[in-house]
């Protein structure tokens, strides 16, 4: 299950969980947990910032759960989290998740939206992605809301292709990289520049043209994520709704125990590889070192008290997106202060968060 991890209200070391999606065939699907099971501690032990890691490590453990009031107001310092009794034992197995969790098409105002949640910048699903343009151009989509609010990055590659399915701009710079200047000086603009494209290893990419394109984040939006958002701002509309991103714009390399570095010959001897960070990306006009997050042009924080369906028109933060497409004049927004963020599932998974380059 994908699941983040929040301080209390008023609160400086109580932790719960919610849960954001979950994967088909998993111990959590199986065991019935959905999108915005509310739990607060594991094996009965309440969960605080100092726990939550190691309560986290086991492969089988119980959630213990609760549930989530927020008082019928937008603002959290009356919100109250309250333990029902129930619990869940969920046991851990190895899943290739598809980073491509839903996809969906809309009529708005006589106009067709696609929908794309999209948990992961992952190389091995590029050419499923592409073929979820292939069905958003057969399907004439005029509007894309791009969901990454779960998304925690990976590949530079993967998000120049999916900005390219997104906006075009063949040949345009997509970014460009920043390394240590003894690194830097040893490569040429050429080397240290990321294009848009049309291909992917000569494979044509199914590209909508789009001049604007509504992507909605959380805290957990980072790397990639930021990436694409911040690569195509110099060149289209990018509506950014939701709140600000997780603020990382550098990327890292993988190196194994190997005489080339890399993972096919490593030394089998050896369970550990170094990922240091080693550049920092900018884009077409400079733009870089946005530690605290890239901020959204529509403030939304998730409601924990109705997460609503992924996917659907009713989901809060897909709803905002509609309504703007809509009629942008009619949008209103109860202000709700987001949560600190604390961890999430990626903390306990290796590579699943960062920007890397292939």
């Amino acid at each position: 299950m994908d699941f983040g991890l929040l301080r209390y209200p008023n609160s400086s070391n109580s932790v719960f969980g919610y849960v954001g999606y979950v994967l088909p065939n998993s111990s959590a699907s199986n065991q019935g947990v959905s999108r915005g099971t509310i739990f607060y501690a594991v094996d009965g032990t309440p969960l605080n910032t100092s726990n939550f890691s190691s309560l986290l490590q086991n492969t089988i453990y119980s959630i213990n759960l609760a549930d989530y009031d927020d008082n019928g107001t937008p603002e959290t310092n009356d919100d109250v989290i309250t333990p029902n009794g129930q619990s869940i034992t969920l046991s851990k197995s190895a899943i290739t998740e598809n980073p491509i969790f839903k996809t969906n098409i809309f009529e708005v105002a006589g106009e067709n939206v696609g929908y794309l949640m999209y948990n992961g910048f992952t190389r091995d699903f590029d050419s499923q992605l592409n073929a979820v343009f292939g069905e958003f151009q057969a399907n004439n989509i005029q509007n894309l809301v791009l969901d990454l609010r779960y998304n925690s990055g990976g590949s530079v590659n993967t998000a120049i292709l999916l900005s390219s399915m997104i906006a075009g701009q063949t040949g345009n710079i997509f970014s460009t990289e920043e390394w240590n200047t003894d690194i830097q000086s040893q490569l040429s603009v050429e080397q240290t520049t990321n294009y848009f494209t049309n291909n992917d290893a000569g494979a044509p990419l199914n590209i909508l043209n789009l001049n604007k394109v509504y992507v909605l984040t959380t805290k957990r939006s980072a790397s990639a994520s930021e990436l694409v958002i911040n690569s195509l701002d110099p060149y289209i509309d990018v509506v950014h709704i939701g709140t600000e991103t997780a603020g990382k714009f550098q990327a890292s390399i993988t190196l194994y125990d190997a005489p080339d570095f890399r993972r096919v010959n490593a030394n089998p001897a050896h369970l550990y590889a170094m990922q240091p960070l080693v550049l920092k990306s900018l884009n077409a006009v400079g733009n870089t070192d946005y530690s605290q997050g890239l901020f959204p042009d529509i403030p939304q924080s998730e409601n924990y008290s109705n997460m609503g369906t992924l996917g659907t028109e009713t989901e809060p933060l897909l709803a905002t997106a509609l309504q703007l497409i809509l009629d942008d004049s009619r949008l209103y927004l109860p202000r709700i202060e987001p949560l600190d963020l604390i961890g999430d599932k990626s903390d306990f998974e290796p590579f699943s968060i960062g920007m890397y380059v292939d």
